[in-house]
């Protein structure tokens, strides 16, 4: 089944930031193929602003610019203390519980502010090492995660 999201991070669209472009294969329950395009994300594999993430079942991940460079391979780079990371976060109070994270932050030793971005974006962010862990905690009891489905209903895959 293939998933989409035509705009992640809505608020963050209408604001001019970040805000992505996201689809998916899903294959027997498993992801197989994901492209993240962020047209308001600086690149890094130029000096212009937009770039695709594409990530393959088996195959890593890679980068390109929204101009057409050659891909660059991504990999987490190792972490070596808690003094060398920050947190991505939501931009939005209301997604992510921004106190939680605050106290997380404090245990382990962080000290670098949180990056707060909208969107799928921090997961291209986090792909490429920047920040170095993606932290979410809901704000509420009973949240649960949505996707946007696309092309067709697949009964079997019905949630209760």
């Amino acid at each position: 089944m293939w998933t989409i999201d035509p705009i992640d991070g809505t608020k963050g669209f209408l604001r001019g930031e970040q805000y992505a472009v996201c689809v998916s294969l899903v294959v027997d329950g498993i992801p197989t193929l994901a492209v993240i395009g962020c047209p308001n994300l600086p690149s890094k594999t130029s000096d212009q602003t937009g770039c695709i993430f594409v990530a393959v079942k088996g195959h890593g991940a890679q980068e390109y610019s929204l101009q057409g460079s050659d891909p660059t391979p991504l990999t987490i780079p190792p972490i070596g203390s808690p003094a060398d990371i920050s947190f991505l976060e939501s931009v939005e109070s209301a997604h992510s519980s921004h106190s939680f994270s605050d106290r997380v932050s404090h245990l382990l030793g962080i000290t670098k502010p949180p990056i707060r971005m909208d969107s799928q974006a921090k997961y291209g962010c986090l792909a490429r090492g920047e920040g170095g862990a993606y932290l979410r905690m809901p704000t509420g009891v009973g949240y649960r995660e949505k996707i946007w489905v696309n092309l067709f209903y697949i009964p079997q895959y019905e949630r209760a």
